[in-house]
């Protein structure tokens, strides 16, 4: 359940519902103080299988539409190729304490365990235990979903450390700071890999305005997680899953990148002096 502690304006819960029709697993529950006459939002950003990429989906209301009370259904149409329809099925009623209560309780199509091509590769034959934690996180089941979770991230924990280890090499980090590589990693302490990535990945390469883009992988190692709420899993795995999937796909690609650089800038022909 995610409270809402502050009344909020009808745009700020329109907001709250776009991101809970368009990412939070089924039966998750809002809660919220503000207007009885909010809607859900006429625009959301979803993934389109006919064009392949995320797309803006748009609904219509009729004349003087509210969906504050009960059951209720709405279809969203790409935007760009108006060739897919996906439809919501949610809870949204007022409580006793003034407060609504607003929860997805079915879409269609259903959240997909999509992974993208380069994380499909480096997951190898964990690949279908990945699909299976986003499965359960998709149906709020949080604590699955982390145990599976960290079950993937510890069997990639050392390739996760070699490919930061490649980033921080590319950027000329100090051989003080990568000597102790292959003792960490030879090592049973999952936190102090963790703590090791953390100090290896380079500034240029954490995502904008994360100073500590690890920090959230501490959860996995604490003892406290085993009495977190489910929805305390489905944060703790939203995170979790960010960071896994960046350090994978993006520094990996972008490893990639800079070392075809150096390859080129080595190949390139070499002028000789100018005879002017």
């Amino acid at each position: 359940m995610s409270e809402q502690p502050a009344k909020q304006t009808t745009e700020q819960i329109e907001d709250l519902i776009r991101d809970a029709l368009q990412s939070w697993p089924l039966y998750r529950e809002l809660r919220y103080q503000g207007g009885s006459s909010a809607r859900v939002p006429t625009l959301l950003v979803l993934f389109c299988d006919l064009c392949g990429n995320q797309e803006i989906w748009e609904t219509t209301f009729h004349q003087f539409e509210e969906n504050t009370t009960g059951f209720g259904v709405k279809e969203y149409k790409c935007r760009n190729c108006a060739g897919r329809v996906a439809r919501f099925y949610f809870y949204w009623a007022r409580q006793d304490d003034g407060r609504y209560l607003f929860f997805k309780a079915g879409q269609y199509p259903e959240l997909e365990e999509r992974v993208s091509l380069p994380l499909q590769k480096e997951l190898g034959k964990d690949l279908k235990l990945y699909k299976n934690a986003i499965r359960l996180r998709n149906f709020n089941l949080g604590i699955g979903a982390v145990a599976y979770l960290r079950r993937i991230i510890e069997n990639h924990m050392n390739d996760l450390l070699d490919t930061i280890f490649e980033a921080a090499q590319l950027a000329n980090m100090s051989s003080e700071t990568l000597k102790s590589l292959e003792q960490v990693k030879a090592g049973r302490g999952f936190q102090d890999k963790i703590e090791f990535a953390e100090s290896l990945l380079p500034p240029r390469l954490r995502p904008e305005g994360v100073a500590r883009p690890f920090a959230v992988l501490y959860e996995l190692t604490s003892i406290g997680l085993h009495a977190r709420s489910e929805e305390d899993c489905i944060a703790v795995f939203d995170g979790c899953r960010r960071i896994f999937e960046y350090v994978f796909s993006q520094v990996h690609l972008e490893n990639e990148a800079a070392r075809q650089f150096k390859t080129d800038l080595a190949n390139a022909p070499k002028l000789g002096p100018s005879k002017t």
